[in-house]
Formats: C-alpha cells, structure tokens, sequence
C-alpha cells in the first residue's frame, strides 16, 4: 500500500477536478471545461506512467514525506475556505495524511548545522516570502 501512495494520490486529485467539473463548481464556459479535461488527462498519464514505472522498477520506491504533505495541506487551508470547496477537502485528506504518520515524519536539520551557503538561501527565502506577504497585505487593503 505504501508502494502506491504517490499513485493514488495523484487518482485522487484527478477524481476531485472531475467533481469539481460535474458539480458545476467551475464556471460553465467550454474554456474551464477543455482546460480541466486537459489538466485531469494529464494527472491521469502522468499517474499512469509513474504506476508502470514503478511495477517494472525503473522508478525506485521511495517513502513519501509526510511533513510536506501536511504543510502542503496547511498551506491549501486557505484556498478552501474561499469559494472552491474542492481545495477544502484537498487540504483536509493532505493534513489527516500527514498528521496520521506524523512518527515517520523526516527530520530538519538545525539552523546551527546549516552551511552558509544554505543559510544565505533560506535568509532570502524567507525574505522574499515577507515581501510577497506584505505586498499582498497592501494591495488588500488598496482594494477595500
């Protein structure tokens, strides 16, 4: 079951954009239809692909991160609790993921054990991700 968790998740994104299209949760225009039918054909190949390489081992198998799903989960939270409720439950299942293997969750390494090099870009991530948040903030407030 572990083997084919990527697999199955992919499956399961595939399987919330085709309800999203059926339950009318994207607007009615032939362009958001074509362009969900597209993207869920692509999830579909590409799930496919990742499944065959894996059965035929060219792809080696390896433990998915659990952290990241739940940061991933956390980070979509917001998305769902706009207008798209698709995000919503999306982010739940990421979250109960990774909060389910929370033990198997693969550790950080400390700031003190850190390269410069790695410093110096984790500085000017979190600097630009500031920026992002405070222009963000500004340009809410502009609009209201």
């Amino acid at each position: 079951m572990k083997k084919y968790i990527s697999v199955i998740l992919l499956l399961f994104l595939l399987v919330i954009l085709v309800m999203m299209v059926w339950s009318g949760e994207l607007p009615d225009r032939p362009v958001y239809l074509t362009t969900s039918i597209i993207v869920g054909a692509i999830i579909l190949t590409i799930a496919i692909i990742y499944g065959i390489g894996i059965y035929h081992g060219t792809i080696k198998k390896t433990d998915p991160d659990y952290r990241t799903m739940f940061l991933f989960g956390v980070i979509m939270l917001p998305l769902g609790m706009g207008e798209n409720r698709a995000f919503l439950v999306i982010s739940l299942v990421l979250m109960a993921v990774g909060l389910a293997n929370y033990k198997s969750w693969r550790g950080q390494p400390k700031w003190s054990e850190l390269d410069p090099k790695r410093k110096n870009l984790k500085i000017a991530l979190f600097a630009v991700l500031g920026l992002m948040v405070i222009a963000t903030l500004i340009l809410w407030y502009l609009k209201s």
